[in-house]
């Protein structure tokens, strides 16, 4: 599966509350099943979303949303980049500026 520039797809996110990053790297809390039905969890997000999709007469995007939460996910833990919640951590602040920087 390519991505927008002619490689694989890769989704890389950093969670922004320093409890959910130690449950996602002592249990790989995003992806557990048991996450369905924990609000703010990415997996309870695509449950919900998908569902009212669907109810709106969309298609069920469920199967395919997970297979790319288990595939094509990656979920950053590193200290570094965690800040507290609300807060950047001195890591994700300078990629964060240069990004305004430079777009």
């Amino acid at each position: 599966r390519l991505g927008p520039f002619g490689g694989p797809l890769r989704i890389v996110g950093v969670p922004v509350h320093e409890a959910f990053a130690m449950l996602q790297a002592k249990l790989g809390i995003h992806r557990a099943s048991l996450s369905q039905y924990m609000p703010l969890t990415i997996r309870h997000t695509l449950k919900t979303t998908c569902a009212e999709l669907a109810r709106l007469g969309g298609p069920d995007l469920h199967d395919a949303s997970l297979r790319i939460l288990h595939e094509e996910v990656e979920i950053l833990t590193d200290a570094d980049l965690v800040g507290i919640y609300g807060a950047h951590s001195e890591v994700s602040r300078r990629a964060a500026q240069a990004y305004d920087a430079t777009g």
